[in-house]
């Protein structure tokens, strides 16, 4: 979510290209200086209690066979020169063990996501590396069975973690019960180091499917089924939803796969954000908002993250928001909002698109509450500033991740 560290590097659309022809010092930079204590001291400020940390495997280092920290096999036709490239950088276990220590400092609980899997449990960006050929036989259960159970025997017990969640965006192609078999696996190798909250996604499947497939065990316990509700991605949102259905399903949770409805308690959205799909002008939400003017902009998108808050609340499910900070200053230009400040929880706090009282359970109005200033018109104080200036909540369980 870093602009700077990838405008200068063509082609470099994910990590993995990225380490490709970036210097492993700059990258390492980028892991140290990226998320500061000040940013979780205003986490912190802003009534919120935990933060999502997603690390790829790359950065472990378990015992046993030696991690290949590249993509899977085979490295021929469009492949071919993976069979020679740069790995990632990594291990870097000593990131992650920083961050938590900070995160404690700070009075703040943890959510490890193993985000990238041995061999990419999809072939998207999220894993670590865009691979239009990759096939679930890429994916390396076993392996992956090791890095969560390395990284809950390092972690478990460390007094700031909250959450493992034991993979993030598993591809709806791979079958429902070589998913379900690793969640199993996962659970064992797990549980014996650590007493901590695991995290399963229900990503892009009917909850019938698990169901079927005897998820969750019985025996299972302290475990939270997991969602991904954006309201941006795919035909449905783009192509076939108007503004005013956005919004509604913002409020009613409805039109996600699957829906918070659907999922047994308890569950978290560990990603959501105020992203609409207006970055293309034949989108009919993109056509609606580029007739309207700022003020009437404005108060749309608070509408849309009100509803959401008070949709997740609705249905007891903790929260994290897709992101706490973007450095994206050329995308959108023209935009009467531009940059990307929808997936930046900072911005959207700024300019009252979210507002720390609605997780403290005040039921504000959609529009302005009293006293408020409308976004269009706020200085440009320092984020810290304004923070000590909100009403804030201090008690909370609800939470948003520091760092893409």
């Amino acid at each position: 979510m870093q602009e700077t560290l990838f405008s200068s590097v063509p082609g470099a659309i994910d990590e993995f290209r990225l380490c490709q022809v970036l210097e492993r010092e700059a990258i390492a930079r980028h892991r140290a200086s990226w998320i500061t204590a000040a940013d979780l001291a205003q986490i912190k400020r802003l009534g919120l209690t935990a933060v999502r940390v997603p690390f790829g495997y790359w950065l472990l280092d378990p015992p046993g066979p030696p991690i290949v920290r590249k993509p899977a096999p085979p490295y021929t036709g469009a492949r071919e020169w993976l069979r020679t490239a740069h790995e990632y950088v990594g291990p870097a276990e000593h990131v992650i063990s920083q961050c938590l220590d900070a995160c404690a400092a700070a009075g703040l609980l943890v959510n490890l996501c193993l985000h990238g899997a041995p061999g990419g449990q999809s072939g998207e960006q999220a894993c670590g590396f865009v691979d239009r050929e990759w096939t679930p036989s890429m994916w390396d259960v076993e392996a992956t069975v090791r890095c969560v159970e390395h990284a809950a025997r390092l972690w478990g017990r460390h007094p700031a973690l909250d959450a493992l969640t034991v993979i993030n965006e598993p591809s709806n192609e791979i079958p429902i019960e070589t998913l379900v078999g690793f969640y199993e696996k996962a659970y064992h190798a797990a549980r014996p180091h650590t007493q901590c909250s695991l995290v399963f996604p229900a990503y892009k499947r009917a909850w019938s499917d698990f169901e079927a497939a005897g998820f969750p065990m019985t025996y299972f316990e302290n475990i939270v089924i997991d969602a991904h509700l954006y309201q941006c991605f795919g035909d449905a949102w783009q192509r076939e939803t108007s503004l005013e259905e956005s919004l509604e399903n913002a409020r009613t949770g409805e039109g996600h796969f699957p829906c918070l409805t659907h999922l047994p308690a308890p569950s978290c959205v560990s990603e959501w954000s105020l992203r609409l799909p207006v970055w293309d002008d034949k989108f009919p939400i993109a056509q609606v908002l580029a007739a309207k003017d700022e003020a009437a902009q404005h108060a749309i998108y608070r509408k849309l993250g009100r509803a959401q808050v008070m949709q997740f609340a609705s249905r007891g499910a903790s929260w994290y928001f897709w992101t706490w900070k973007v450095d994206a200053p050329s995308a959108n230009r023209g935009a009467i909002i531009p940059g990307e400040p929808m997936w930046d929880l900072r911005e959207c706090v700024r300019r009252q698109w979210l507002d720390p009282r609605w997780w403290g359970g005040e039921l504000l109005d959609d529009g302005f509450g009293a006293g408020d200033v409308p976004a269009g018109d706020m200085h440009d104080e320092a984020d810290a500033d304004l923070a000590d200036k909100m009403v804030l909540a201090s008690e909370t369980r609800q939470y948003l991740p520091p760092c893409k």
